[in-house]
């Protein structure tokens, strides 16, 4: 498959040289961890090479989301080629050598085996937990959630709609029984993968017409252009609350939605009434989080809601994360109940949810 560079728009650049310029500029705390350092590094690249083009794809060249999107990578050599020194100079020796074209009779045929995994998928969910889909796809809407690519889908009563959408959506749902967003106003959300869940939440709850997004460079990018490919003038970038001195909701019931890089968080003056994050802060150093905490403590009221989800304690690699048992602990101002959930995909695999409320 030949890689083609797809051409960003000057307003597109001009945002991603901007945050990546002042992140450069900003505290430790504010920039990527272990975990995120060199998928950033790769996620820059691949930005300037693909911008959002067919970023969902699993069998197409784009990585652009590949650790946080619902995409996955066919050909690792991607991986490699704007990591270590060492690892850039073993790729570049290995595509000199006869074995690229072994490397690359693999790959195509991995391509194919991800292909039919792919169709397979489309109705795993019907015949696995048919049940459960009825309640989320009859309880909810889910439009427009195959775009950009998206192949990876699931079929059901004749409707496609995206794996990943369901996936986050079954969150959703689950954090619905425990504490109800239909009482709350404002919704911030550390972390957000592409924009899934404030998507899913703008058209399932009316009552939510405030959100900020927060995530590091260049995830924050994506963000901001996947939500304004949906929304329009609503969202508001880093290169507008840059020159805000406060970041702050009209007394209204208009859209607004905030996407901005971490150290913006300090701008904020409106109180919001939900946090969440999914599986991210497990990602990041304590000390991140930590910040976090203390940054969030002071926009939030007696009402406010913290949800945060993880991935067990199975799972995590002690390398690049931590106990999520210590997400809890980072939150003391907060009495938080611990919840576990099967995965929708995978009833032998559980979620971690950490639901908090005010002492």
């Amino acid at each position: 498959m030949e890689d083609k560079k797809v051409k960003l728009t000057i307003k597109q650049i001009k945002l991603l040289t901007l945050l990546i310029t002042d992140q450069k500029k900003t505290p430790e705390i504010y920039k990527p961890g272990k975990y995120w350092q060199s998928k950033s590094n790769l996620a820059v690249r691949e930005i300037k090479n693909n911008g959002l083009n067919k970023f969902r794809s699993s069998t197409d060249i784009n990585t652009t989301a590949v650790a946080y999107g619902d995409a996955k990578v066919i050909d690792c050599r991607r991986l490699v080629e704007t990591s270590s020194i060492k690892n850039r100079l073993g790729l570049l020796i290995l595509n000199h050598t006869p074995l690229k074209l072994l490397f690359d009779a693999q790959v195509n045929n991995t391509r194919k085996v991800v292909n039919r995994l792919i169709e397979l998928e489309k109705n795993v969910l019907t015949f696995s937990n048919p049940d459960r889909l009825t309640e989320l796809t009859e309880n909810y809407k889910l439009d427009n959630t195959i775009n950009f690519g998206c192949d990876r889908v699931t079929i059901f009563k004749g409707k496609k709609y995206s794996s990943h959408y369901l996936i986050i959506l079954d969150y959703l749902d689950f954090v619905e029984k425990n504490c109800t967003l239909k009482n709350m106003n404002s919704f911030l959300e550390i972390g957000p993968g592409f924009g899934t869940l404030i998507h899913l939440i703008e058209q399932n709850y009316k009552n939510i017409r405030k959100f900020i997004a927060i995530d590091i460079v260049p995830n924050v990018w994506v963000v901001s252009e996947y939500l304004r490919s949906l929304y329009g003038d609503c969202v508001k970038d880093y290169s507008i609350t840059k020159e805000m001195k406060e970041i702050k909701f009209k007394k209204d019931s208009s859209l607004e939605i905030f996407v901005i890089p971490p150290w913006e968080i300090e701008k904020i003056s409106s109180s919001i009434d939900c946090f969440w994050n999914s599986h991210s802060f497990v990602e990041m150093s304590t000390d991140i989080v930590g910040n976090y905490a203390e940054k969030i403590a002071r926009i939030s009221t007696n009402k406010s809601i913290y949800n945060f989800l993880s991935y067990s304690d199975k799972v995590f690699d002690p390398k690049t994360t931590f106990n999520p048992d210590l997400i809890p602990k980072l939150f003391p101002q907060m009495n938080f109940q611990m919840v576990k959930h099967p995965y929708l995909f995978d009833n032998n695999n559980e979620i971690y949810y950490y639901f908090g409320n005010k002492r």
